[in-house]
């Protein structure tokens, strides 16, 4: 038996020496292995362990990518790993300890570390699986080596803050102990970004998460088990950062509070994280040695360092019954000075009281003499205010001389108001939203009942537009009252009047807010409220001083005159856009008249968007008066044809009104030039006539930026067959590819009109206006249509329609050939057409083959592979050389769902297993699992 054994693993070590395949191959079988171990020495000495087999980065697929390979040895050496451990096996731990070390000291030939950071986070594991007693200090020191990659910063750190440090701190020896510290050493270490000390900052080797992780789930074990040591090791992080010339001097600037508060900056990772760790070990040091560490804290209130005799005074807010003696021994002038700000107006705000009278009269005492400052303008007066600013820590708290003091600084007025945090040197806040406002929806309901909320709105007034009640805030509660409860404010439309503008708005959007809700709408009788809103929308508009109040933009947002107009045209667009939810019949005059007057009255942009001309359109005021217009156009032919059958009553009373609008497209009005393009469908429904003599004028060739309008809209029209011809006679489609515009949306439309007509039959591949979109050469418009043709799929298609689909990918295929460099993303895009194929016949199997090498481009291959599969049995052998190309082009790495491997599998089965077997050579090197895959195969 044991013959047997040697000769198996000598036959397995064997097999994994012929490729990288059959090596990764044997150490996963080894890896599950009972006794892992057994084969340790024998893949030792056949050189697998060697510094070289570390893999080292090498670059990815896209430019400025790497690719960080794992090596297929660090799965094994874990298992090897664990067995040392649950065997307590120290002899067996120190052959994988061994392989850690010298993969972790060799060196590259520029003396650089092989940055593998998936090796070093196996490694880090390794420490907590062998036998403690295993990892020596010079195992410890290996891991600055493991943090600085250069890829991730985070699996390693990770590793060593979740169960490598609390390994050490809950070991059995004090070596144990001191191990954990050294760890915590190397876990806090940083670097400077920058060499210039006036201008750099700083990061953990460890990524900010996971050691601001590691402090917390440790901080407290540390302090209580190696108070003094652990301490020092943050002190000394705290003293080389703040040490720095950027940072000797104002350490709130870096770490605002040492307790956590929402002052400090999140992003100043190092300061934070030193401050935290230190603070944290500290004070669990204290409730485990009070002596030692309270004469740490005395030390600490006169050290040099600013930012550590702030931790000490946190410490006593936080430790006052243990350390007040040593904070009564340091009372004097020194102790208030401005760096100690927010920690000793803590301090005393929070436990003034718990001092003795001796001591609180020694704080009065002191802040009574400091000592004016020593630069600056009227030290005297920032004295006062210094002084001012202390008392108020300690104000109310019943001891009169600190009273009397602050009641004799308040009496001077020149000293100004005093801070809303005077425990800061600075504070920063943030608002969302409008702020606060002065009364909430239910008061107001009950004010419009009373017919008092006009004079209630009037009479407010805004005195602070940071705290408030603001403006802003008042307007948004206005609004969710009314929609709350629009039948309270009906009654009221009219005297809003005598409001301002925000408040008009806030109104009009609260009822428009109501209409809008379907459930608040059968509650309410609209027939009844939109005649009172027609009549507060004309007494608006038609006041000439609404039109001529000066608009100018506010901070606060609060709605203008502009943004009314707007605001009515969306409802008046909204009141006519669904027949079943529309205002009556007999309100359609009213609501042309006020949609004439904003039109007349709305400014159009004095410049087309070149990017996006439908956000231009639905965004302005004019735009937004456009909508309106066509919505209610519709709506009246729509009760016109109901009435008499056609259009042409309604379109009477429309036409001047589009003709106006029309005649103002001449290099200008291009909200119009946009919307009437997309309109084009709706412009066939309520007058062909119209729009037979007008598509020449939207579409014209005479203003280019209103035809560049045109272009985006029609991006948003609905293609119609007799639309087609119409757009055709007048040249739009020709010059719309012709031109260099940046609008994609609307290019990518044009392309889809045309592939549309294609497949009508109102086009042939060749034809005049669809052999344009290869003729111009771009990609981009043969990838449009491909995506066209792909995205179609789903739909039931002619087999006519399908065969001019299929001819269009021969033509591409053609065009294809004839360019000087391959069009790979084409030609891969129109991989995804082979879904039309029923069989892989000789014209199938020659488009097939043509796209075969570019499927990788754009993450086509899955699907791709997925259609070969489908058309395997139709014809075996044209499949197996379509797939033999792809894989001679590229070869993936990801097997989704196991296609390919059904494919190659089915492939022997209809009798091509030597071509299958090919593949599957291919595909050793880049896809898991081939190795088992060609035995299953060969087996056969």
């Amino acid at each position: 038996m044991p013959n047997d054994l040697t000769a198996k693993r000598e036959s397995l070590i064997a097999m994994m020496r012929e490729d990288d395949e059959y090596a990764r191959h044997g150490f996963d079988l080894l890896s599950k292995h009972a006794r892992p171990e057994e084969f340790f020495d024998s893949l030792a000495q056949a050189g697998f362990f060697d510094p070289s087999r570390n893999p080292a980065p090498k670059p990815a697929g896209d430019p400025g990518f790497v690719q960080i390979p794992p090596w297929d040895a660090t799965p094994y050496l874990q298992a090897v790993a664990k067995r040392s451990g649950e065997q307590n096996d120290l002899a067996l731990a120190n052959k994988v300890m061994g392989v850690v070390r010298s993969v972790s000291q060799a060196r590259e030939p520029d003396g650089s570390v092989r940055d593998n950071y998936v090796t070093f986070y196996r490694f880090a594991q390794i420490l907590a699986l062998v036998p403690i007693d295993a990892v020596t200090f010079d195992d410890i020191d290996l891991v600055p080596v493991w943090l600085i990659s250069r890829f991730d910063r985070s699996m390693v750190g990770h590793t060593l803050g979740q169960t490598v440090i609390g390994r050490f701190l809950s070991g059995p020896s004090a070596a144990d102990i001191e191990k954990a510290c050294a760890l915590l050493r190397h876990c806090t270490a940083f670097e400077w970004l920058s060499d210039d000390p006036r201008g750099r900052d700083a990061r953990t080797l460890i990524d900010d998460y996971w050691l601001k992780d590691l402090i917390a789930r440790h901080a407290k074990a540390f302090g209580t088990k190696a108070g003094p040591q652990a301490t020092r090791t943050f002190e000394d992080r705290l003293r080389a950062l703040f040490g720095d010339e950027r940072r000797s001097f104002g350490s709130s600037v870096w770490r605002s509070a040492i307790e956590d508060s929402e002052q400090n900056y999140d992003f100043r990772a190092p300061e934070n994280r030193f401050v935290e760790g230190m603070r944290d070990v500290l004070l669990s040091w204290l409730d485990t040695e009070p002596a030692a560490a309270s004469n740490y804290v005395r030390d600490a209130l006169s050290d040099n360092l600013e930012i550590i005799r702030r931790i000490a005074i946190h410490c006593i807010t936080e430790r006052t019954d243990l350390l007040s003696a040593v904070f009564e021994g340091s009372v004097g002038p020194q102790l208030f000075a401005v760096g100690h700000r927010h920690e000793l107006h803590r301090l005393l705000h929070e436990r003034f009281g718990q001092f003795s009278d001796a001591t609180k009269a020694a704080i009065v005492d002191a802040i009574r003499h400091l000592t004016e400052p020593s630069t600056g303008e009227d030290p005297a007066r920032r004295l006062k205010r210094a002084q001012r600013e202390w008392l108020l820590a300690i104000a109310g708290q019943g001891f009169e001389p600190a009273e009397h003091l602050l009641a004799e600084l308040s009496t001077d007025t020149s000293l100004g108001q005093p801070s809303d945090h005077p425990d800061f040197l600075s504070y920063h806040e943030s608002r969302w939203g409008p702020g606060p406002a002065p009364v909430d929806e239910d008061a107001l309901i009950t004010l419009a009942q009373a017919g008092t909320i006009v004079n209630f709105l009037n009479q407010f007034k805004q005195t602070d537009a940071w705290k408030g009640p603001t403006v802003g805030g008042l307007v948004e509660v206005l609004q969710s009252a009314v929609a709350k409860s629009p039948d309270t404010f009906v009654p009221l439309l009219q005297s809003f009047l005598l409001t301002k503008r925000w408040y008009q708005h806030a109104l009009i959007n609260g009822l428009k807010r109501a209409w809008d809700d379907p459930a608040n709408s059968l509650l309410v009788d609209w027939d009844a409220i939109w005649p009172r809103l027609f009549d507060l929308f004309s007494a608006l508009i038609n006041d000439p001083a609404f039109w001529d109040e000066k608009v100018e933009p506010n901070v606060e947002m609060n709605p203008t005159r502009d943004w009314i107009a707007a605001l009515i045209a969306d409802f008046l667009q909204a009141g006519t856009k669904n027949d079943k939810r529309a205002y009556k019949p007999e309100h359609l005059p009213q609501g042309w008249t006020i949609i004439q007057i904003l039109l007349a009255h709305a400014e159009p942009s004095d410049a087309p968007s070149a990017d996006d001309p439908m956000f231009q359109a639905l965004n302005t005021p004019k735009g937004r008066a456009l909508e309106a217009l066509f919505s209610h156009a519709l709506r009246s032919c729509r009760l016109s044809v109901k009435a008499n059958g056609s259009t042409d009553q309604a379109w009477a009373i429309l036409a001047p009104v589009f003709d106006g609008e029309m005649a103002a497209c001449r290099d200008g009005n291009f909200e119009f030039s946009t919307r009437a393009a997309a309109y084009l469908a709706n412009f066939d429904y309520m007058s062909h006539p119209w729009l037979e003599a007008n598509v020449g004028n939207i579409f014209s060739a005479n203003y280019p930026r209103n035809f560049e309008c045109a272009i985006g809209g029609l991006a948003y029209a609905t293609p119609t067959r007799p639309l087609y011809p119409l757009l055709v006679q007048h040249g739009v489609f020709g010059r719309a590819l012709q031109r260099q515009a940046s609008d994609g949306r609307g290019r990518e439309r044009i392309v889809e009109w045309l592939s549309l007509a294609y497949l009508w039959g109102d086009e042939e591949i060749d034809s005049a206006e669809y052999a344009q979109i290869f003729q111009t050469g771009r990609i981009e418009d043969l990838e449009s249509a491909s995506q066209f043709f792909w995205g179609i799929r789903g739909d039931k298609l002619t087999d006519e329609q399908i065969a001019r689909i299929l001819r269009f990918w021969q033509r591409s295929v053609e065009w294809s050939i004839a360019q000087s460099t391959a069009p790979a993303t084409f030609l891969s895009s129109l991989s995804r057409l082979s879904c039309y194929l029923a069989t892989v016949d000789d014209s199938g199997a020659a488009l097939l083959f043509a796209v075969a090498p570019y499927v990788h481009s754009q993450h086509n291959a899955d699907n791709f592979v997925s259609e070969l599969l489908r058309l395997v049995e139709t014809n075996a052998q044209a499949v197996a050389t379509i797939l033999e190309r792809m894989l001679a082009a590229s070869l993936p790495t990801y097997d989704m769902d196991d296609v390919l491997k059904k494919l190659l599998r089915r492939l022997v089965a209809l009798g091509l297993k030597a071509e299958a077997l090919k593949c599957v050579e291919m595909l050793r090197k880049s896809l898991p699992g081939m190795t088992d895959l060609y035995k299953e195969l060969l087996a056969r």
